[in-house]
Protein backbone atom coordinates (compact mmCIF):
# COMPACT_ATOMS: atom_id res chain seq x y z
CA UNK A 1 0.00 0.00 0.00
CA UNK A 2 1.42 3.38 -1.15
CA UNK A 3 0.80 5.97 1.21
CA UNK A 4 2.06 9.71 0.00
CA UNK A 5 1.30 11.56 3.40
CA UNK A 6 4.63 11.64 6.17
CA UNK A 7 3.92 8.51 8.66
CA UNK A 8 4.01 11.28 11.93
CA UNK A 9 0.88 12.88 11.14
CA UNK A 10 -0.98 9.98 9.47
CA UNK A 11 -0.94 8.13 12.63
CA UNK A 12 -2.43 11.01 14.91
CA UNK A 13 -5.10 11.29 12.42
CA UNK A 14 -5.80 7.83 12.32
CA UNK A 15 -5.15 7.00 15.84
CA UNK A 16 -7.74 10.00 16.76
CA UNK A 17 -10.38 8.52 13.95
CA UNK A 18 -10.50 11.97 12.18
CA UNK A 19 -11.17 10.90 8.46
CA UNK A 20 -8.65 11.98 5.83
CA UNK A 21 -10.28 15.52 5.30
CA UNK A 22 -8.79 16.68 8.38
CA UNK A 23 -5.28 16.42 7.45
CA UNK A 24 -4.06 19.41 6.22
CA UNK A 25 -5.77 21.28 9.22
CA UNK A 26 -3.63 18.42 11.49
CA UNK A 27 -0.60 19.75 10.12
CA UNK A 28 -1.17 23.02 11.85
CA UNK A 29 -0.89 20.75 14.93
CA UNK A 30 3.05 20.15 14.29
CA UNK A 31 4.03 23.53 13.62
CA UNK A 32 1.73 25.63 16.28
CA UNK A 33 3.84 28.33 17.84
CA UNK A 34 1.37 28.16 20.95
CA UNK A 35 3.53 26.75 23.50
CA UNK A 36 7.27 25.35 23.20
CA UNK A 37 8.15 21.62 24.36
CA UNK A 38 10.97 23.26 26.74
CA UNK A 39 8.85 25.61 28.61
CA UNK A 40 5.89 23.19 29.11
CA UNK A 41 8.92 20.62 30.61
CA UNK A 42 10.60 23.39 32.38
CA UNK A 43 6.78 24.15 33.60
CA UNK A 44 5.80 20.34 35.23
CA UNK A 45 9.60 20.38 36.71
CA UNK A 46 8.50 23.14 38.59
CA UNK A 47 5.16 22.47 39.65
CA UNK A 48 6.60 18.83 40.33
CA UNK A 49 9.28 20.38 42.33
CA UNK A 50 6.86 21.30 44.72
CA UNK A 51 5.49 18.13 45.91
CA UNK A 52 5.86 17.35 49.66
CA UNK A 53 6.59 13.37 48.90
CA UNK A 54 9.80 13.87 46.80
CA UNK A 55 12.17 11.66 48.47
CA UNK A 56 15.07 13.33 49.49
CA UNK A 57 18.77 12.26 51.08
CA UNK A 58 20.01 14.95 53.50
CA UNK A 59 17.58 17.45 52.64
CA UNK A 60 18.34 17.32 49.05
CA UNK A 61 16.51 15.81 45.87
CA UNK A 62 17.50 13.00 44.51
CA UNK A 63 17.62 12.57 40.20
CA UNK A 64 17.88 9.66 37.90
CA UNK A 65 18.59 9.80 34.53
CA UNK A 66 19.55 7.47 31.84
CA UNK A 67 19.77 6.49 28.43
CA UNK A 68 17.54 4.60 26.42
CA UNK A 69 17.41 3.09 22.59
CA UNK A 70 14.81 1.86 20.83
CA UNK A 71 14.26 0.02 17.84
CA UNK A 72 12.38 0.98 14.93
CA UNK A 73 11.35 -0.39 11.69
CA UNK A 74 10.64 2.43 9.88
CA UNK A 75 13.76 3.37 7.10
CA UNK A 76 12.37 7.22 6.51
CA UNK A 77 11.29 8.08 10.09
CA UNK A 78 12.93 10.97 11.70
CA UNK A 79 15.55 10.67 13.83
CA UNK A 80 15.91 6.38 13.26
CA UNK A 81 19.45 5.77 12.80
CA UNK A 82 22.14 2.91 12.98
CA UNK A 83 22.73 2.47 16.75
CA UNK A 84 24.85 0.40 18.54
CA UNK A 85 23.89 -1.75 21.27
CA UNK A 86 26.43 -2.60 24.04
CA UNK A 87 25.16 -5.60 26.02
CA UNK A 88 26.60 -8.79 27.17
CA UNK A 89 22.97 -10.68 25.79
CA UNK A 90 23.33 -12.43 22.62
CA UNK A 91 19.90 -12.41 22.09
CA UNK A 92 20.17 -8.99 21.32
CA UNK A 93 21.85 -7.74 18.16
CA UNK A 94 24.62 -5.79 18.36
CA UNK A 95 23.18 -3.29 15.58
CA UNK A 96 19.11 -1.87 15.52
CA UNK A 97 17.85 0.96 13.60
CA UNK A 98 16.41 3.46 16.10
CA UNK A 99 15.79 6.29 18.32
CA UNK A 100 18.09 6.99 21.30
CA UNK A 101 16.58 9.34 24.16
CA UNK A 102 17.81 10.51 27.24
CA UNK A 103 15.28 10.81 30.23
CA UNK A 104 15.45 12.05 33.55
CA UNK A 105 13.53 11.63 36.59
CA UNK A 106 12.93 12.88 40.08
CA UNK A 107 12.41 10.51 42.93
CA UNK A 108 9.37 10.07 45.16
CA UNK A 109 8.84 8.89 48.12
CA UNK A 110 5.64 6.92 48.97
CA UNK A 111 5.50 4.73 52.30
CA UNK A 112 8.68 2.58 51.73
CA UNK A 113 8.96 2.65 48.14
CA UNK A 114 10.64 4.54 45.93
CA UNK A 115 9.07 5.71 42.60
CA UNK A 116 10.86 8.16 39.50
CA UNK A 117 8.74 10.62 38.12
CA UNK A 118 9.78 11.21 34.62
CA UNK A 119 10.50 15.40 34.09
CA UNK A 120 12.19 15.10 30.18
CA UNK A 121 12.13 12.36 27.88
CA UNK A 122 14.18 13.52 24.62
CA UNK A 123 15.12 12.64 21.61
CA UNK A 124 19.28 12.80 21.77
CA UNK A 125 20.62 11.81 18.38
CA UNK A 126 19.73 11.44 15.05
CA UNK A 127 18.09 15.07 14.52
CA UNK A 128 20.19 18.12 13.99
CA UNK A 129 19.24 21.31 16.04
CA UNK A 130 20.25 24.23 14.35
CA UNK A 131 23.32 24.54 16.85
CA UNK A 132 24.34 20.93 16.23
CA UNK A 133 24.41 21.78 12.23
CA UNK A 134 26.61 24.32 13.26
CA UNK A 135 29.17 22.46 14.45
CA UNK A 136 30.08 20.67 11.34
CA UNK A 137 31.22 23.90 9.76
CA UNK A 138 34.86 24.10 9.47
CA UNK A 139 36.52 26.38 11.34
CA UNK A 140 34.04 25.80 13.95
CA UNK A 141 35.52 26.45 17.32
CA UNK A 142 32.22 25.22 19.88
CA UNK A 143 32.67 22.28 21.46
CA UNK A 144 31.77 19.48 20.04
CA UNK A 145 28.01 17.77 21.61
CA UNK A 146 27.80 14.22 22.67
CA UNK A 147 25.19 12.10 24.18
CA UNK A 148 27.49 12.58 27.04
CA UNK A 149 27.05 16.42 27.24
CA UNK A 150 23.42 16.22 26.45
CA UNK A 151 22.68 14.58 29.53
CA UNK A 152 24.40 17.02 31.50
CA UNK A 153 22.86 20.04 29.83
CA UNK A 154 19.20 17.85 30.85
CA UNK A 155 20.58 18.13 34.59
CA UNK A 156 22.16 21.33 34.95
CA UNK A 157 18.65 22.37 33.20
CA UNK A 158 15.73 19.86 35.43
CA UNK A 159 17.92 19.53 38.51
CA UNK A 160 17.72 21.18 41.34
CA UNK A 161 21.31 22.73 41.99
CA UNK A 162 22.98 20.81 44.55
CA UNK A 163 20.71 18.11 44.56
CA UNK A 164 22.14 14.32 43.53
CA UNK A 165 21.74 13.15 40.40
CA UNK A 166 22.33 9.05 39.99
CA UNK A 167 23.00 8.58 36.39
CA UNK A 168 24.37 5.03 34.02
CA UNK A 169 27.81 4.09 34.24
CA UNK A 170 28.23 5.15 30.65
CA UNK A 171 27.70 8.90 31.43
CA UNK A 172 30.42 8.76 33.75
CA UNK A 173 33.15 7.50 31.41
CA UNK A 174 35.80 9.40 29.49
CA UNK A 175 34.98 10.18 25.80
CA UNK A 176 37.58 9.16 23.48
CA UNK A 177 37.67 11.62 20.25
Amino acid sequence: MLNSQPSAITSYVNALGLTESYYHQALHWFESKAFNVKGLTLGWSKWVSQHENLYRIKEKRVYVGDGIKVGKEGRKMPGVKRLHQESGNVAKPEWIRGHYFNALSVLVGAGKACFALPLVLRLDDGIKSKATAKEGKKGSKKEKTTLVTKMGELCTTYAEAGSYVILDAYFGLAEKS
